[in-house]
């Protein structure tokens, strides 16, 4: 054994298999293989959660109460993830660099072991040898796709002038974004764009322009663009027939939305706007008075079933979606696999103790050495001890990768002891938790929001009643639990329901919630959004991140009502032109 200097913290210096191995025992019918015992899991649930608090230093009196309880252990497989979280702690400890080489040297394949090298490194001294390095490999990263397949990065095709295309579609983008739609268009008019730009690119950039122009409420601008784009290539470019769908629609020529909508759900496209292009026609359709069309454009759409508007289709026809979320079963086998690293032991132990995170942590270290056909039982594992957030990622890897779909991972239900007492279902929580991020308990943004929820700080400190949330040393690393950052998300949730700019409708819920209530409502102050027409409303909203955000979580929503074998009468109140309002979600909303 290694002590630590100025420490009491004991590292086991090798790693004895037969003594590991010698703990295990199986556990009855669900293939666990048991790795503590029943005194060693409730020392190592109390050792963590003390860590978890707010220390202030390193004198404080927790540590001494940690490593008295870590005397009391007999199986010392979890001590290397006992010191990560100790010397990571962000206020209750600074490592000296011995500490931190002689954890690297017993513990280099832990998944914190990078992040430790890097802490080290920069108080090694001088005359000092360099710790042992971190054993590559790690999956990074959560299930969300964010692929903007819409805005194709440039070039788009396969010519000499690589450089100057990527470079003006560089200048025209940023002009979009700065509103400065006359110089956008002025850089497509140059007769140096038009030379060396090809008639696919020269397509997209239109089709771009006439989308923000449609956004910025010049809508004979923007048909005019998505003309000219439709003009300029043999393939239709289904931004432009979008964008020339939708300003036509605003400025009510019918005639003329049916046709850009029309030829968009011809094409072949991104599922998203297709299933758009054709749930539009049939609302034209039915303005018409042609049922029969307007039928046959619903069941178009309702093809890409997980779309917004695929969606919204399905819930139009009165289908009643049940798809498969079963998952393939895993057995010893599988279990013996993982048991072969010394990874896959921890993140076992890790299970028991109920840290589950930390346990996916091990796993993300250890995946590189498993086959992909592995996958499917390693998401079942996964999905089925409560580690959601590598489930999605796993699925998503076979659904981006290798075209297999597994909605069970795609769609997982964490087994997260939620308070129900003011919900009617998990249904629009788990949807949200689904796009913020990815299920992920220690996600925390450039902003500063935090948890399964994106909960930023101040919004909790609100919501609580307690500044004390917005104090790093105090009560926001509670934010990192997922039952209480829900518990707060769903009561701002319904605070947000509750505002009169909001109306009571999960649609503008879900704006305020993305983007700020305080920006919708800046939205709705300087434009005009009296439209009765909601989801013209919606395809109006300024920010496309918010735009998209909405839809994407009211799909998931969709799914979720689905896999909970609940009433989904969500998406048809939306399809109706009715608002989505709290009545739905929460009890005793008074209203």
């Amino acid at each position: 054994m290694i002590i630590l200097k100025n420490t009491k913290i004991i590292v086991p210096l090798i790693f004895l298999s037969s003594l590991i191995f010698s703990n295990i025992s199986f556990a009855n019918n669900d293939n666990m293989k048991k790795i503590l015992s029943l005194d060693d899991i409730k020392i190592y649930k109390k050792i963590f959660e003390i860590q978890k608090l707010p220390i202030k230093s390193k004198k404080s009196k927790e540590w001494k109460k940690v490593d008295d309880l870590i005397k009391g252990l007999n199986n010392r497989i979890l001590l290397g993830n006992v010191y990560a979280e100790r010397f990571l702690h962000p206020t209750g400890w600074r490592s000296s660099y011995t500490d931190l080489k002689k954890w690297l040297d017993n513990y280099n394949d832990h998944p914190d072991a990078t992040r430790i090298t890097r802490i080290a490194l920069k108080r090694k001294p001088n005359n000092f040898k360099s710790p042992k390095k971190p054993t590559p490999g790690f999956l990074n990263g959560y299930g969300t796709f964010k692929e903007n397949v819409l805005k194709p990065k440039f070039p788009i095709d396969n010519h000499k002038y690589k450089s100057f295309s990527y470079s003006t579609s560089i200048k025209f983008r940023r002009a979009i974004n700065k509103r400065k739609t006359s110089y956008a268009e002025n850089l497509l008019n140059s007769k140096k764009t038009k030379k060396y730009l090809t008639k696919n690119e020269l397509s997209q950039l239109r089709s771009e322009l006439s989308h923000a122009l449609f956004i910025f409420e010049e809508d004979y601008k923007s048909i005019r663009q998505a003309r000219l784009s439709v003009s300029l290539s043999d393939k239709p470019n289904p931004l432009a027939l979008w964008a020339g769908g939708l300003a036509s629609w605003r400025i009510k020529d019918i005639k003329l939305s049916k046709y850009f909508f029309n030829k968009l759900s011809e094409i072949q496209g991104p599922e998203g706007i297709i299933a758009g292009g054709a749930y539009w026609s049939s609302r034209i359709s039915f303005l018409l008075g042609n049922a029969k069309e307007a039928n046959y454009f619903l069941k178009k759409a309702a093809t890409n079933e997980r779309t917004f508007y695929g969606s919204l289709a399905m819930a139009s026809l009165g289908y009643k979606y049940k798809p498969n979320f079963d998952l393939p079963s895993y057995d010893n086998k599988f279990i013996n696999k993982i048991l072969k690293h010394k990874g896959g032991i921890r993140a076992l132990a890790l299970i028991e103790v109920n840290e589950f995170h930390k346990a996916a942590r091990e796993f993300r270290k250890i995946i590189p050495k498993f086959d992909i056909k592995d996958y499917p039982q390693l998401l079942s594992f996964t999905s089925k001890n409560n580690m959601p957030g590598l489930t999605f990622r796993l699925a998503a890897i076979l659904r981006n990768d290798h075209n297999k779909i597994l909605l069970g991972g795609l769609y997982p239900v964490p087994t997260w002891n939620i308070d129900t007492s003011n919900l009617k279902d998990k249904a629009l929580l788990y949807a949200i938790a689904r796009q913020e991020s990815g299920f992920n308990p220690r996600a925390k943004s450039s902003s500063k929001a935090m948890g399964v929820l994106q909960i930023i700080p101040s919004t909790a400190a609100f919501i609580m009643k307690n500044r004390e949330y917005r104090l790093r040393r105090s009560k926001n690393y509670l934010l990192y639990n997922p039952l209480h950052n829900i518990s707060i998300g769903s009561k701002y949730i319904k605070f947000l329901f509750s505002l009169p700019i909001v109306n009571n409708d999960l649609m503008w819920v879900l704006a305020s919630y993305n983007a700020g209530p305080g920006n919708f409502e800046k939205w709705t102050k300087y434009r005009n959004y009296k439209y009765k027409d909601t989801l013209l409303m919606l395809e109006s909203l300024p920010a496309r991140e918010t735009r998209n955000y909405i839809k994407l979580v009211l799909t998931n929503l969709w799914v979720y009502k689905a896999r909970f074998n609940q009433d989904n009468t969500v998406l048809l109140s939306l399809a109706s032109g009715k608002s989505i309002d709290s009545k739905l979600f929460f009890k005793n909303t008074g209203s």
